[in-house]
């Protein structure tokens, strides 16, 4: 029971992202779900000194996990404040990541805006990470396809903002 929780925990801990909020949050509260199996498998090995109380390496042994489950308890303690800091620099991190995406969402329909022809959406359209499909032809003229696009581009940039608002303000 206690190697099972132990391995849990070395497992979650590599590869080693030390300077990351979010490998923190994730390594330490491996270390407080598991703390409660190594625990009770410490109270096992103490139980097991009351069954057989004629062999001195049982309680040499219990006694010695006894003292290691006290400290594992105090360290236990000892990482509920720092869980929490983790956790907050964790969110303040996925926050600041959402605004530069957002930043980058408003710069779409002032680009558009500065488009003068369809050649310049379709380089432009290209020139994005992930292109949309474009038709071969457009259905209508170059001004309503643009301000389709502006308006498109609006919308999704109020859903990014509403979405990030809806995250981390928790409305």
């Amino acid at each position: 029971m206690i190697l099972s929780a132990a391995s849990s925990f070395i497992f979650t801990i590599f590869p080693q992202k030390l300077g990351q909020p979010v490998w923190q949050l994730n390594a330490i509260s491996t270390l407080l779900g598991s703390s409660t199996n190594i625990l009770i498998g410490s109270l096992l090995i103490s139980m097991a000194r009351l069954f057989n109380p004629n062999r001195f390496s049982a309680q040499k042994n219990a006694a010695f996990i006894h003292k290691l489950a006290g400290l594992l308890a105090v360290v236990m303690l000892i990482l509920i404040p720092f869980n929490l800091f983790a956790g907050s620099r964790a969110i303040k991190a996925k926050e600041a990541a959402s605004k530069i995406s957002l930043k980058e969402w408003k710069k779409q329909p002032r680009a558009v805006q500065s488009l003068a022809s369809e050649a310049d959406i379709r380089s432009w359209a290209a020139s994005l990470p992930e292109p949309p499909l474009l038709p071969e032809v457009f259905d209508a003229p170059f001004p309503v396809i643009k301000n389709r696009m502006i308006n498109n581009l609006t919308g999704k940039v109020n859903s990014v903002q509403n979405q990030i608002v809806k995250n981390f303000r928790g409305q």
